[in-house]
Formats: structure tokens, sequence, C-alpha cells
């Protein structure tokens, strides 16, 4: 059962299906190396889950053994949206979510990518964004100088300070699943 309404990182959502799992809250939605497909990672309140957020020693995100939970995204029922991200920037803005769909500014021409990390790095002071591209246009993996913000293929990942980032609202489903976003594992 298709939601009509876009799910990002921290929404809180049921399972089509399997409502009596109870809430739940969305701590990743992407592609995974364990199936193809758009996968939505969800952490419940109790232990009703399978995993940690970590499948086939791969993490997505953290929370208690079987708490977490791995579903085809299609399959989600949002029932609150996130809450809105904290203003980190001294700009006095909201920050971006972490989850929503962005381009960079003055280089629009790698496309769309996904918000996976916003704060503070230990490599250089200030607010950064950490962006997974479906393809290989990035830099990293998601860490820089051996400390990890997020995790995604090599050269898929970059950083760029936060207030270069334009979030795209409603490209969030068509980017992901894209053949060229599904196609990489």
């Amino acid at each position: 059962m298709a939601t009509t309404t876009q799910p990002a990182v921290g929404s809180r959502v049921v399972v089509a299906g399997k409502e009596a799992l109870g809430v739940a809250t969305l701590r990743f939605i992407g592609t995974t190396k364990f199936r193809p497909g758009v996968w939505a990672g969800l952490e419940f309140p109790s232990a009703v889950g399978k995993n940690d957020g970590s499948v086939e020693g791969t993490r997505y995100f953290s929370c208690p053994q079987d708490h977490g939970m791995f579903v085809p995204a299609e399959n989600l029922i949002v029932q609150q949206p996130p809450e809105p991200a904290a203003t980190l920037s001294s700009s006095g803005g909201g920050d971006p979510a972490v989850g929503s769909v962005v381009v960079v500014a003055g280089k629009e021409a790698l496309g769309a990518g996904v918000l996976r990390f916003c704060g503070p790095t230990k490599f250089r002071d200030g607010v950064w964004a950490g962006i997974e591209y479906p393809s290989a246009v990035g830099k990293n993996d998601g860490s820089v100088e051996g400390t990890r913000y997020f995790s995604c293929p090599p050269d898929h990942g970059v950083f760029v300070p936060v207030k270069s980032v334009i979030v795209q609202a409603c490209a969030r489903l068509r980017l992901l699943r894209s053949a060229a976003w599904s196609s990489r594992h």
C-alpha cells in the first residue's frame, strides 16, 4: 500500500499489513547491499524487529538489538512527519532534514543526492552536509580522515558547507527509484 505522503527520515510510520507491530520511526530510506529496491529501515520502541540497524555486516542506522527492521519503502504508511531539523547554522534558518533530496548550489551538474549527515565535523569548523549521490561523482564513502559520518559506496559521498545545500522537495522517491540509483548494487 503506497503512501501519498513522501516518507522522510524521522517520520513516524506503520507498515502496511503489519500494523500490529505498532508505530516505528523511519531511520533509513534508500538502496541496500542485501537486496535490490528501495528499503526503509525502521526503529521500533520495543523488541519486535529483527536487527540493530545492520544487515550482513553493513550498518544503515543504529538502534537496540531486535528493535530494527527493513521493509520495502512502498509499504510505509506515514503517521507523522519528522520534527523540523534543529537550527545549526549561523544563518538563522533551519537546516535541511537528513533524508532530504538536495543539490549543491553551483554544482547542480552533479545532480541530486540524498542528505545523509548534517552537523559539525572533526575535519573542519562549521556545519557540514554529507550527501550521497546515486553515482560515483563524490569523493568519499561517508567518512573523512578516519571518522565515519554516514555510509555509502566509495566515491558516492561528498561534504559541503550546509549553506550551499538546496532541498529538492518533490524529487525524493523519483530519485531513489531511478534506474541509476537502484543499479549501483
